[in-house]
C-alpha cells in the first residue's frame, strides 16, 4: 500500500508509522535482555557450578519483571494491607520548617521533585505537618527524613510482633545453599489508607506535601510492613523462606530443593507486585551474612566487619563511649562466656550518678569483650534429634548457662547465657542459687528445650532431686512446677569438670592482672624460686611450651617465673604456681611464723588460696593445720560429743505428747514470713505447720492455744529445745494453765 494514499490518517499518526523500525525494535529488546542477564549473573554466588549458574539464571529471568533495573515506573504493590494511622481524637499537630541552608534547602528540593517523579508524594492541605530533617551518612551523602516524633506520640501503638532474630538464626540450621533478596525501597511498596495520608504531611521551604505511600520514620511502619510480608508470604515462612523486615532468605539443604523453594517465594513476591531492589540480593551463597551473623552449614559467626568494628574501638573516655562500645559488644552476647559478669564493671559505670572512672576492673571488662569476639568464636546449629545438655552454674554476683548438643561426637556450644543476680537473689542460700541457675537456664532455652529429652549437669550435687521432689512448699514448689513440662535429667559432675558454666557465673569485678600480683615470699630470690621450679618435671615441661610462644592452658610466664589462672567468688586470679617440693615451706611460713598467727584452717586456707597454688591445696592445707601439735595444745577443750538418740515413749491418745520446734530464719516472703513452727504428735506423727513473721512468743502462744489445744486438746507433755521463746513466761503461763508438762531437751543428748 502507498502511504501517500492514506490520506485520511492523521498527522501524528504518519509519523509514527514512519518511526517504525521493527529491526531496530528487535535489536534493542535482545540488547536490554543481555543486559539484564549480565546484571543478573553479578547476584549469582562464584563458587556454583557453571550447570548451577544456567539452571539459576533461568529460573531468574522468568521472574525478571519483579527487579528494579526492569521496571519503568514506581509500582507500589498490590497488596491488600495498607497502613493506618490511629490518633485517636488528637488534635492536628502543626510544625513549621526548620531553617535550613542554601545547601540543604537544594537537597531537599531534589528529594522532593524525585518523590513526586515516583508518584510517592503528592501536594497536600492538611492540616498537619512535621519537619523535614536531613541526616548526613557516613560517606557524605544526605539522607531525606521526616520528624513523625510528635505524630509518634499521639500514635496509637501496633502490637504486631516482629520476627526474633535468634528464632530465625535457629531456623537456618541444616541449610547449605542460601539467597537473600532485598525490597526496593520496602515502606514505599506498602499503600497508605486514603483517610490518614495527611496526617504524614511534611513542610518545606518550598510547600507541603503527603506520602501516598507508607514513609519511614513511623512508629507503626515495621509492625505493618510485617504484616504485609506475612500475607505475601503465607504458608512459607519457617519451612521455606524466613524474612527480618524488607531482607528475605530462601534456604535448602541442597541445590535442588533451593531451586523449588526459590520459584515459589519468586511467585509470591511477582504476584504481590513487589519489586525487588537488585543490588542487595545474592543467589546460591554457601555463606550468608544475615542481621549482622556469618551463617553457613557448620555454624554461626558474628559479622566479621562488626568484629573488627570492636578490635578497633578505642579506650571509652567517657559514659557515651562506654554506651556505644556495650551497644555492639551486647549484641554478640550469645557468643561471649558470662558476658553479664565480664561487662559488669562496664555496667557500674551506666548507673545513675555514677562518676567516669576508668580503673583496673573497667580496663579487664574492656579488654575481655574485645578478646572474646576477636578470638573467631562459633556458635553450632541446634539440631532436634540431637542429645542436649545444658550446663549451669551460680556465684555469689551472677548465674551462668551454656546449652550444649552432642555433634560429630563431641560436645559443641549452641548458645551461652548469663545474667547477674538481682540483690534479693544475692542473699539466696548458694543451693538455692544454683536452683535458680538450673530453672532460669531451662527458662532461657525452653524454646530449644520444650518436647524433648534433655540432661542439666550441674556440680551442685543437692540438685540431683529438684526434678523429682515429693511435697514442695514455697518458691520450692513454683520451682518443682515449672519443671514438670520438661522431659528432664539432672546429673552430677564434679566442678573440676565443670569449666564452661562454671567460668560463665564468676565474677571478674575483683580480678587482678599478672601485673599485680604479690612479690614471691622471701624464702628464696627469683631465681631460685625459678630453678625451683624447674625442678619439678610437670612443671618444667609447661615453661618449656610457654617459652616457645605457644599457650598452655590459662599458664603464664612472668619475668620467667610461672603463674595460673584461677576463678574463684574473687574474679579472676593469677596465683604463683609452687613446685610439688615446696608446699610444706608455704604452709611452715603462712601458719607456723610468730607473725602468721597460727590461724585456724579456713582462714589459712584462705590467704594461701589467694596468692598461691599447687595441686591438691585444699587437703594438704587440711591435713598440716589439723595435725599441727602446737595448735591442738593451744585450743580450748571442744565441747562433748553428741550422744545417740534416745527413743521417746509414745502415749496411749493422740496430741497427749508433741514435740515442738521453731525453724528459720529464712528469706522474707511476698506475705512478710521468715519462721515456720512445726508440731508433731508423738503417736500418730501428725504434725501441724505454720508460717510465723516474727517467731516471737506472742506468735508462738497463739499457735499453741488456735492449732493445738483448741482443735486437739491440751497435750500432757510438750517437748521442745531450750530456745528463748519457749522459755518465755507466756508460753510458760499456758503450759501451766492447761497442766502441761513441759519437757526441755539437752544440747548433743536428745
Amino acid at each position: 500500500m502507498n502511504i501517500g494514499t492514506l490520506t485520511n490518517l492523521e498527522e501524528n499518526t504518519i509519523c509514527s508509522l514512519n518511526d517504525v523500525n521493527p529491526v531496530k525494535d528487535i535489536k534493542n529488546h535482545q540488547s536490554r535482555e543481555r543486559n539484564a542477564r549480565e546484571k543478573l549473573r553479578k547476584l549469582l554466588d562464584a563458587e556454583l557450578t557453571s550447570d548451577e549458574k544456567e539452571y539459576l539464571l533461568h529460573l531468574l529471568e522468568d521472574f525478571g519483571d519483579i527487579f528494579d533495573f526492569n521496571r519503568a515506573t514506581k509500582n507500589h504493590g498490590n497488596t491488600t494491607v495498607k497502613h493506618k494511622i490511629n490518633t485517636g481524637d488528637s488534635l492536628p499537630i502543626k510544625h513549621r520548617p526548620y531553617r535550613v541552608s542554601a545547601a540543604e534547602r537544594a537537597v531537599i528540593e531534589t528529594e522532593v521533585q524525585k518523590m513526586l517523579k515516583e508518584d510517592v508524594i503528592k501536594s497536600s492541605e492538611s492540616p498537619w505537618s512535621s519537619p523535614v530533617v536531613l541526616v548526613k551518612k557516613k560517606k557524605g551523602e544526605w539522607q531525606f527524613c521526616v520528624g513523625y516524633r510528635r505524630l509518634n506520640k499521639v500514635t496509637k501503638k501496633d502490637v504486631y510482633p516482629l520476627t526474633r532474630i535468634d528464632d530465625t538464626l535457629d531456623c537456618l540450621a541444616g541449610a547449605r545453599v542460601f539467597s537473600m533478596m532485598d525490597l526496593k525501597s520496602g515502606y514505599w511498596q506498602v499503600k497508605l489508607d486514603d483517610k490518614d495520608r495527611e496526617k504524614t504531611a511534611f513542610v518545606t521551604p518550598d510547600g507541603l506535601f503527603e506520602f501516598k505511600v507508607m514513609p519511614f520514620g513511623l512508629c507503626n511502619a515495621p509492625a505493618t510492613f510485617e504484616r504485609m510480608m506475612d500475607s505475601v508470604l503465607r504458608g512459607l515462612k519457617w519451612n521455606i523462606c524466613l524474612y527480618y523486615l524488607d531482607d528475605i532468605i530462601v534456604f535448602a539443604p541442597n541445590f535442588q530443593e533451593h531451586q523449588v523453594r526459590f520459584r515459589k517465594v519468586l511467585t509470591c513476591i511477582q504476584e504481590a507486585g513487589l519489586s525487588l531492589n537488585s543490588s542487595k540480593c545474592c543467589f546460591g551463597k554457601k555463606k550468608l551474612l544475615i542481621l549482622g551473623h556469618l551463617v553457613d552449614e557448620h555454624g554461626i559467626y558474628p559479622d566479621p566487619e562488626k568484629v573488627a568494628a570492636v578490635e578497633k574501638f578505642p579506650v571509652p573516655q567517657n559514659i557515651a563511649d562506654v554506651r556505644s562500645f556495650l551497644g555492639i559488644s551486647s549484641y554478640y552476647r550469645r557468643f561471649i562466656k558470662s558476658f553479664a559478669n565480664v561487662a559488669r564493671p562496664l555496667h557500674e559505670l551506666l548507673k545513675k550518678d555514677a562518676k567516669f572512672a576508668w580503673k583496673s576492673p573497667q580496663k579487664h571488662s574492656f579488654a575481655t569483650l574485645k578478646k572474646s569476639l576477636i578470638g573467631h568464636p562459633v556458635l553450632g546449629h541446634f539440631r532436634p534429634e540431637a542429645d542436649t545438655l545444658i550446663h549451669s552454674d551460680a556465684s555469689g554476683y551472677g548465674i551462668g548457662a551454656v546449652l550444649v548438643q552432642m555433634q560429630d561426637g563431641q560436645e559443641k556450644p549452641i548458645a551461652y547465657a548469663s545474667r547477674s543476680l538481682t540483690p534479693a537473689e544475692k542473699n539466696y542460700s548458694i543451693t538455692k542459687k544454683e536452683c535458680l541457675a538450673v530453672i532460669w537456664a531451662i527458662s532461657k532455652f525452653r524454646p530449644y528445650l520444650f518436647g524433648k529429652p534433655f540432661t542439666v549437669v550441674t556440680d551442685h550435687h543437692s540438685l540431683c532431686w529438684l526434678a523429682n521432689v515429693k511435697d514442695p512448699s514455697g518458691r520450692l514448689a513454683r520451682w518443682a512446677l515449672r519443671l514438670q513440662e520438661y522431659d528432664i535429667t539432672i546429673v552430677y559432675k564434679s566442678g573440676r569438670k565443670h569449666s564452661d558454666a562454671d567460668s560463665l557465673s564468676r565474677n571478674p569485678l575483683l580480678s587482678t592482672s599478672v601485673e599485680t600480683c604479690d612479690e614471691i615470699p622471701t624464702l628464696a630470690s627469683v631465681i631460685e624460686y625459678i630453678k625451683e621450679q624447674l625442678k619439678d618435671p610437670k612443671l618444667k615441661s609447661i615453661i618449656k611450651v610457654l617459652k616457645r610462644g605457644d599457650e598452655y592452658q590459662n599458664y603464664l610466664l612472668k619475668d620467667g617465673v610461672l603463674f595460673k589462672k584461677t576463678f574463684d567468688t574473687l574474679g579472676q586470679q593469677w596465683l604463683l604456681v609452687v613446685p610439688k617440693q615446696l608446699p610444706g615451706d608455704i604452709l611452715r611460713i603462712l601458719h607456723d611464723a610468730p607473725t602468721a598467727g597460727h590461724l585456724g584452717f579456713a582462714k589459712t586456707y584462705d590467704r594461701i588460696r589467694r596468692k598461691y597454688y599447687w595441686p591438691g591445696l585444699y587437703g594438704s592445707t587440711r591435713r598440716y593445720v589439723s595435725h599441727y601439735k602446737e595448735c591442738q595444745r593451744r585450743k580450748t577443750p571442744p565441747q562433748l560429743p553428741p550422744e545417740r538418740l534416745q527413743p521417746i515413749e509414745p502415749p496411749d491418745i493422740p496430741f497427749a505428747k508433741v514435740g515442738i520446734d521453731l525453724l528459720g530464719r529464712f528469706s522474707v516472703t511476698r506475705s512478710g514470713n521468715r519462721w515456720i513452727i512445726v508440731c508433731t504428735d508423738y503417736l500418730t506423727r501428725f504434725t501441724v505447720t505454720k508460717a510465723l513473721t516474727t517467731g516471737e512468743a506472742i506468735e508462738v502462744a497463739k499457735f499453741i492455744v488456735e492449732e493445738i489445744i483448741l482443735k486437739h486438746g491440751s497435750p500432757k507433755e510438750m517437748i521442745s529445745d531450750r530456745g528463748r521463746t519457749f522459755l518465755s513466761n507466756l508460753v510458760k503461763t499456758i503450759n501451766e494453765l492447761c497442766q502441761t508438762s513441759h519437757l526441755l531437751t539437752t544440747a548433743y543428748h536428745p
